[in-house]
């Protein structure tokens, strides 16, 4: 049985992600908001949650921790102040707990890609560092959804910090992708059309590899963009502008446009039609929407755990 405390839990992907490859335990988690949360105690029950990070004294003895934590200052669409910034900051609080805590076998980290960008990598790399001083070795590596068989191409960087040891995770290869987003969808519904669409006719080639533009919704911009089905999809957002919203962008369908609907959402973020109901009865679509965008890719992570559990590191 492994034990797992979810920091910064959100929705709880990274318990569902170890629940698909091990027997599992999740002992804690730390969430304070209380969108994520109404989600997660659906799934899978009331959680053990420590609360507030910042106000947590010690964790108990876990196989596994885990930290998304807040992407708000490392985001382009945020203020930049990087690992210092108010939120970001949050994850000095992880380096708190491990030093005063029993360590755990291993660490999980999931962030914007922006974060091994040329302004932000010395952080980073300072950040790593720091584990190696505790002694973890760590490995990165950043990745698109599709990559590993997701719906979009979400780009995120994952790291896996080891504890006492100089076997490092082996990230698992690119698999040969054989859906596109339209193998998502669910049939189409008329409150999430926006409008008649004029644009070219897209080809119903399939493209495995990246997300196909038609053409702009009247003035383009976030949120405004019109796209192939038959490509990947494009990236969920937590605070989506235009007429997409949370779902990043416009779609062309049965010669409409129309946004992703939230069930479609939480399905192209990894989760199983059964589950996106559950999540979708206890939220309201713009909090659907909100959690979708900040979440972790769900077969992305269940694919890099399956690989931890190949690799024996557990």
């Amino acid at each position: 049985m492994i034990t797992l405390i979810e920091l910064f839990a959100g929705i709880g992907t990274q318990y569902q992600a170890f629940k698909n490859n091990y027997e599992v335990k999740c002992i804690g988690i730390s969430e304070i908001d209380p969108r994520p949360l109404k989600a997660y105690k659906a799934l899978f029950g009331e959680p053990n949650n420590f609360g507030d990070i910042t106000k947590i004294k010690e964790l108990p003895k876990s196989d596994v921790w885990t930290y998304s934590f807040p992407c708000t200052d490392l985001s382009i669409a945020g203020k930049q102040e990087g690992f210092k910034g108010k939120h970001s900051s949050l994850i000095y609080e992880v380096y708190r707990l491990l030093c005063v805590s029993p360590k755990p076998k291993v660490l999980i980290m999931e962030n914007v890609a922006n974060i091994c960008n040329t302004k932000f990598m010395p952080q980073f790399q300072d950040w790593i560092d720091t584990l190696t001083e505790l002694g973890y070795t760590s490995t990165w590596q950043k990745i698109k959804a599709n990559v590993y068989g997701g719906a979009t191409i979400r780009e995120r960087v994952y790291m896996i910090s080891i504890l006492d040891t100089d076997i490092k995770y082996n990230f698992p290869l690119a698999i040969h992708q054989d859906k596109v987003l339209q193998d998502f969808l669910e049939p189409v519904k008329s409150e999430y059309y926006i409008d008649e669409y004029y644009g070219p006719t897209p080809s119903i080639t399939k493209n495995f590899f990246n997300s196909v533009k038609l053409c702009d919704y009247k003035n383009g911009g976030q949120g405004n963009r019109i796209y192939s089905p038959y490509g990947m999809g494009v990236t969920l957002t937590a605070t989506g502008g235009g007429k997409a919203g949370s779902s990043g962008g416009l779609y062309y369908r049965e010669n409409k446009i129309y946004k992703l609907s939230p069930i479609e959402m939480c399905k192209v973020m990894g989760w199983s039609k059964e589950q996106a109901q559950i999540i979708c009865s206890v939220l309201t679509p713009r909090e659907v929407g909100f959690c979708m965008g900040n979440a972790i890719d769900l077969t992305v992570l269940t694919k890099i755990v399956k690989g931890i559990k190949e690799q024996n590191i557990l």
